[in-house]
């Protein structure tokens, strides 16, 4: 192993507990916001199936900078797009679930946002859940234009010749 492999596995780890140490702002029974010591580790405890995809994600994205560092694979990227967005929904859920407020008002705890007051309403929700069925076909596309645009390698001669049709 690298010694810069190392130190950035040690820098994600190590980001990821001080945010699940960090104070959180929990919502109570009554709608009342506070804070409450280690609210993220709490969520992630509470709910261990958001935690797993947490630790997946991390792993993923831990993978594909091995992969592509040390064996020079451009399909790493594949792994790490995974990843990201393992750990990015994640980290939504960790925030926005639980009774947690995942938008803070530093000047009145009680305007925070919840996902209980944030909430639009039924026919804008209904609308966006009829859109969000758009979005594998949206990725399937951009899987398709980027295999396309992979499967012919541009060659150095192209680019000096600037024949290269870009």
């Amino acid at each position: 192993m690298d010694e810069k492999f190392t130190i950035f596995c040690t820098v994600i780890c190590a980001v990821l507990v001080l945010l699940s140490l960090r104070d959180g702002y929990s919502v109570g029974l009554n709608g009342q916001i506070y804070m409450q010591s280690y609210k993220y580790f709490l969520n992630f405890t509470q709910m261990p199936l958001v935690a797993i995809l947490l630790i997946c994600g991390v792993l993923l994205v831990l993978l594909s900078t091995y992969i592509a560092y040390y064996k020079k694979n451009i399909k790493a990227i594949w792994i790490y797009g995974v990843g990201v967005i393992s750990t990015v929904i994640a980290i939504f859920l960790c925030v926005g679930l639980n009774d947690t407020s995942f938008y803070s008002s530093y000047t009145d705890l009680q305007s925070s946002l919840t996902i209980r007051n944030a909430s639009s309403s039924l026919y804008t929700l209904e609308v966006m859940a009829y859109v969000s069925l758009l979005v594998p076909f949206v990725l399937a596309y951009i899987a398709y234009v980027w295999r396309l645009m992979d499967k012919t390698k541009i060659t150095p001669e192209e680019i000096k010749n600037g024949n290269h049709g870009y």
